[in-house]
Parts: C-alpha cells; sequence; structure tokens
C-alpha cells in the first residue's frame, strides 16, 4: 500500500479499510456486508475489518474500533455503523482521495451539524433523504458517528478516544472536536449510503456529552446531531440535550437514527430491524 505522506492528485481514489463493530451478524450481513460484496467488484483493494462484540470484549466504541483500525492496510481508514449500506464504494474511495490531498482537513464524515444548526452531507436514513448536499466540503461543529473516516498515519498518532464515559456515544464528536481544538477542520462531504436504524439509543449520552464539554470548554456551545452540549446545561455540569430547530434541514434532539450499542445485544430489538432491512 502507499505511503500517505505522499498526497494523490485532487479526484483520485484511494482505497480504504472500512472498520465496523458489530453485535449483530444478520444486521452486518443485511446491510454493510452485502454492500461491500457489491461494491468491491469496481473497488477490488477495499479491506473489510468487521469487530465481532457479541461477547461485549470492548467496553467502548473507542476500543474496538481502534482494534480494528491497528489491522488497516490501507491509507485511510473508515468507521462505519453495523446497519449502514454503502452504494458507492467508488464515491467512498474518491472522498478517502481528497481527504489526503488535503492537508487542512483532519476528519471527514457523510452528515453533520454546522454552526446554524444544519446538517450538512446528503443521505438517507431509512426512508428519509436528509441533510443539504455537500459535493466540497462542508464545515461542520461535529459528525454523526454513522461513517466517518481519518487517515491511516493520523490514527496511528491520534487514535479513537477510549473513555469509559464515552461508551458507545459521541466518538466521532470526541474526535471532530479534538481536530478543532488543533487548529484543523472538521468537514462532511456526500457519500452515498442509507442508514438502516429503527431504533434510538439515548443512554449515558448525556455522560457522554459531559465528557466532550469538559474536555474542550474553548469549543463550547457545541452542535451535535444529538443536540448542543453547553457549559452549565445541568446541574451535573457542562452537558445537556437541547431542542434545536425545527425549520428545512435542522435537527431535532435525535434526526439520524440511532442504533443499540454494539456493547449490548437487544433480541427483540434487533429482530424487528432485521425484518426491516430484508425489505429495504
Amino acid at each position: 500500500m502507499s505511503d500517505d505522506a505522499t498526497a494523490p492528485a485532487e479526484g483520485a481514489r484511494t482505497p480504504v479499510s472500512i472498520v465496523c463493530v458489530f453485535n449483530d451478524p444478520d444486521v452486518l450481513a443485511s446491510c454493510l456486508q452485502r454492500s461491500i460484496d457489491a461494491g468491491r467488484v469496481d473497488a477490488s483493494e477495499t479491506q473489510f475489518l468487521p469487530v465481532d462484540n457479541r461477547d461485549g470484549v470492548f467496553a467502548t466504541a473507542g476500543a474496538a474500533l481502534n482494534h480494528g483500525a491497528a489491522q488497516a492496510e490501507n491509507d485511510v481508514i473508515v468507521f462505519v455503523h453495523q446497519d449502514v449500506y454503502l452504494h458507492s464504494l467508488v464515491e467512498l474511495e474518491r472522498v478517502a482521495g481528497e481527504l489526503l490531498a488535503d492537508a487542512s482537513v483532519g476528519v471527514v464524515g457523510a452528515a453533520g451539524i454546522d454552526a446554524h444548526k444544519r446538517i450538512q452531507g446528503r443521505i438517507r436514513d431509512r426512508v428519509i433523504a436528509l441533510g443539504a448536499a455537500a459535493p466540497t466540503w462542508r464545515d461542520v461543529e461535529s459528525m454523526d458517528e454513522v461513517l466517518f473516516m481519518i487517515t491511516r498515519r493520523q490514527w496511528a498518532d491520534e487514535p479513537l478516544a477510549d473513555q469509559a464515559s464515552l461508551g458507545w456515544h459521541a466518538y466521532a464528536v470526541e474526535y471532530s472536536a479534538r481536530m478543532r481544538s488543533r487548529g484543523r477542520r472538521a468537514a462532511v462531504r456526500d457519500i452515498p449510503l442509507t442508514h438502516n436504524s429503527l431504533t434510538v439509543n439515548l443512554d449515558r449520552l448525556d455522560v457522554a456529552h459531559r465528557w466532550v464539554g469538559d474536555a474542550y470548554p474553548g469549543l463550547l456551545p457545541l452542535q451535535t446531531t444529538c443536540g448542543t452540549i453547553e457549559a452549565g446545561g445541568s446541574p451535573g455540569g457542562w452537558s445537556r440535550l437541547a431542542p434545536q430547530g425545527t425549520g428545512p434541514g435542522t435537527v431535532g434532539t435525535r434526526v439520524l437514527g440511532g442504533c443499540p450499542s454494539p456493547g449490548t445485544r437487544h433480541p427483540e430489538r434487533h429482530r424487528a430491524r432485521r425484518r426491516a432491512v430484508r425489505h429495504r
């Protein structure tokens, strides 16, 4: 594989390593695995690194995803949910190439939220189209965990946060804040995908947001797709879920479909999701 110290020409495609932590092999097979198998026809160097957490080996998303990232061979690592269908690995490689070509960008996602509380990045969440189109970089305050990417070299120096307070939440929010605090950009770019989640997992989200607020007070208030992290927003500290705008392109406390954390298993919920994804 090439050394990402040499950036490709603008518009060039770069093979990616896709890392996903999963707790339901049926959902994985119906969504992410199926899309990668189909897309490899046009993107044969794609590396897929699923991390099995059915037995709860990993206590946090950061720990699980870092485990997968350590096995990456390609120059760009993509972190993605198990219930995502990727419609174009070719376009994913194009965005990865753009990331390598622009040192000002520290992290790229498929969907995020800007300072005006507008979702940037066009994706499909189940049957609903969300977000403003992002044919070029759109700067955001944070991005959703549904899909985001960083370079392999950067990951070696700046892995995902493995923090008990984050658990299975806000790890892309934290990474966005970390890059911005270092003077780099957190940006989104259109990446064709469908997120097939039918559930919303808010358990301990307030704890995760409070940790992010404590870690990056200079960036507060901080917009996320799950609400606003504000100084003094709750009796316990920095974080609260704040209602957001209701106009076109704005979000409420949650727009992108959440999913049960891969640290736990919810059989009834997963059976419902399997029925849905098989009929997508």
